[in-house]
């Protein structure tokens, strides 16, 4: 697929690589007081818990989908508010968002929004959020249960990568960062593919590729106008359907949108058989990661339709047609406008044929 020159307006955050937690200068702005938005369930690490309470202005808070809502987000305003009013506020702010995914989704909207954007630095504590959604400029909010549909772009000023924090999580978690990593390595590292290996010490030592191959793509297409960034939805289209109708991670949901994506780009001769099968094996063959496509197949035909219908990545109103990302082999994916009913159809089609 072809794309646009790379354009200036989109900044690289620094990216900075810890063995255990980062010092204060390492997060902090020298002109701005840090607002931390964390993951409650962080308080768990003792460590954590004595390095947290440095930071005047911290706000635990529940991860997750719940808490990307815009009566959440209100909440956090009105706690500024209170803040300045307690004169606990002294300088212009920068926030700083420490969890996975909903925390950098979270934080990474209200930086862009509150006093028309201030610093961001997002310091991931999950593979996933390290591999993939703290990186890019994405966030945004849920609206009535349907993801991201309140969003802006607006990348992080630094991105601190703590291993001590990386390495403390249970390992289903590490397979749920698969799902973006064998996903990048599809679009643009085919020799990364090759070497993937199921471990923590694989993940860190490549870290710094996984991030460059998604930022190489961004680069092309940093605000979505040209097309060339929907590459980055692979797997995500029937990913964001498991997602949200079987209450999946969103990790493990990419991935079975994988599968689903490579099935269909083989009946579609798009992938020989040895290229689809080398696929498939390695994402369900990954330890501590059953995919549940049994309870998949028992969706209703109108409940994919009607999630479906939802997905933001529309390209046609009357007749809706959604982009969607198909695979020829590591390293060649292309994106093809489908219509809602032929995706639909292909899921009836897996449904009885996979």
């Amino acid at each position: 697929m072809k794309s646009s020159k790379k354009t200036t307006l989109f900044k690289d955050a620094k990216i900075i690589k810890v063995s255990g937690l980062p010092t204060l200068a390492q997060v902090s702005h020298p002109e701005r007081q840090s607002v931390v938005v964390f993951d409650r369930i962080l308080l768990k690490n003792a460590s954590f818990k004595k390095w947290i309470a440095q930071f005047r202005l911290a706000l635990p808070v529940q991860a997750g989908e719940s808490l990307k809502t815009v009566h959440r987000y209100a909440e956090v305003l009105n706690q500024l508010q209170i803040w300045q009013k307690q004169n606990l506020i002294t300088q212009k702010l920068q926030f700083v968002a420490i969890g996975g995914g909903s925390v950098g989704d979270f934080t990474g909207f209200l930086a862009s929004t509150y006093q028309r954007g201030c610093p961001l630095v997002q310091m991931p504590s999950t593979w996933l959020s390290a591999v993939d959604s703290a990186h890019g400029g994405k966030n945004g909010l849920n609206l009535n249960h349907t993801k991201n549909q309140i969003g802006t772009i607006y990348p992080a000023d630094k991105i601190i990568l703590s291993k001590e924090l990386l390495l403390n999580q249970p390992e289903e978690r590490l397979c749920e960062a698969f799902g973006e990593i064998i996903k990048i390595c599809l679009i643009n590292e085919p020799k990364l593919f090759t070497k993937i290996k199921f471990t923590e010490d694989f993940v860190w030592a490549n870290l710094e590729k996984f991030i460059a191959a998604k930022m190489r793509v961004v680069h092309k297409d940093p605000f979505e106008k040209t097309g060339y960034r929907h590459i980055l939805n692979l797997g995500h289209t029937m990913g964001h359907v498991y997602e949200s109708e079987l209450n999946l991670s969103h990790g493990k949901a990419v991935l079975m949108g994988m599968v689903f994506a490579a099935r269909w780009s083989f009946h579609l001769g798009y992938m020989s058989q040895k290229n689809f099968v080398a696929l498939t094996q390695l994402i369900t063959d990954m330890p501590h990661c059953e995919l549940e496509f049994a309870k998949a197949h028992k969706l209703s035909k109108q409940k994919i339709l009607s999630a479906l219908r939802q997905d933001k990545k529309s390209v046609a109103a009357k007749e809706k047609s959604l982009r969607f990302i198909f695979v020829k082999k590591p390293g060649d994916v292309f994106v093809e406008s489908k219509k809602v009913s032929d995706i639909v159809a292909e899921f009836e089609r897996q449904r009885f044929h996979a």
